[in-house]
């Protein structure tokens, strides 16, 4: 998979984009399939800021643990087998552009 910053990746984001005038649906809030195709699949599921934060602290702690282990139900982020516990740790996705101050009041 080519990387966030590559020409490919922004030429697709460039062709979606263009496009938005010709495919919006209209309702406000709506965006067209092709860019929530593209939005959702630039989220990242592992490595996220707040996983490798309570990775560090854990590993600072001297805790062993696996990471996304695929045979567990939800592929949690740590799992501690000899313990028999799991710690999901959800990033912070932003599935919407942050709102500005002026759009807020």
């Amino acid at each position: 998979m080519a990387p966030a910053s590559s020409p490919a990746r922004n030429t697709t984001a460039r062709a979606i984009l263009s496009g938005l005038a010709e495919s919006a649906t209209g309702i406000s809030g709506r965006m067209p399939e092709a860019l929530r195709r593209h939005t959702m699949q630039a989220i990242k599921s592992a490595n996220t800021k707040p996983e490798m934060a309570v990775r560090r602290m854990l590993q600072a702690a001297g805790y062993r643990y696996r990471l996304h282990v695929r045979d567990l139900l939800g592929k949690p982020a740590l799992a501690f087998t000899g313990r028999r516990a799991v710690i999901f740790a959800h990033g912070a996705s932003r599935l919407r552009p942050r709102r500005t101050h002026a759009e807020v009041e």
